[in-house]
């Protein structure tokens, strides 16, 4: 079976499940996890002083997150010397896409500098760290109340609305001359 990642809310349902009762089996069951990771979850909130007389109201984000980082330490692995590199140039990297500059030609500057950086550590770092490539919103919408139509926020925030769609001419389906195989024309 292949490794799925345990939720936050899987987890905080496992604790609540557990604090009413339920046996661990039952959960595991219920959730659709294995009962080893059921325990290892509620071995990791007992540590973190989760009792079972208590409660369900000792579950806060607190407990939930010192919970999850003790079963799972280590997710993701940790950034390299390149890294430390495009965070050392932060502001020039910043500079340049604020100015519309290619991420090619920002690696050909810094390479120039003798910063040396592979093309994918700078995208990671550009997409992660500075925001770049996000798509913005595609139609910018005011909000209204419920029930509530307000035409003139499908255009240009300050513009009004749109120009109504003008449809073009239709164009027939037929051509100048028969075809081939028309019933009218061509050579017989």
């Amino acid at each position: 079976m292949a490794y799925r990642e345990v939720t936050m809310l899987e987890v905080k349902e496992v604790l609540r499940l557990w604090l009413t009762g339920v046996r661990k089996k039952r959960i595991a069951t219920q959730l659709g996890l294995n009962v080893k990771t059921v325990r290892r979850y509620l071995r990791a909130a007992q540590e973190h002083g989760l009792i079972t007389a208590g409660s369900p109201d000792q579950l806060d984000d607190g407990l939930l997150a010192a919970v999850v980082s003790t079963v799972q330490p280590g997710t993701g692995r940790p950034h390299g010397d390149r890294w430390a590199a495009c965070a050392a140039q932060r502001g020039v990297i910043e500079r340049y896409l604020r100015a519309d500059v290619r991420l090619s030609k920002i690696r050909k500057l810094l390479r120039r500098q003798g910063v040396m950086i592979s093309s994918p550590t700078l995208r990671r770092f550009a997409m992660g760290e500075l925001g770049w490539g996000r798509a913005a919103p595609t139609i910018p919408l005011a909000d209204c109340g419920p029930g509530e139509e307000d035409p003139p926020a499908l255009g240009v925030p300050g513009r009004g609305p749109l120009p109504p769609v003008i449809p073009a001419p239709a164009r027939g389906l037929t051509s100048r001359r028969a075809g081939r195989y028309s019933a009218g024309g061509g050579d017989s």
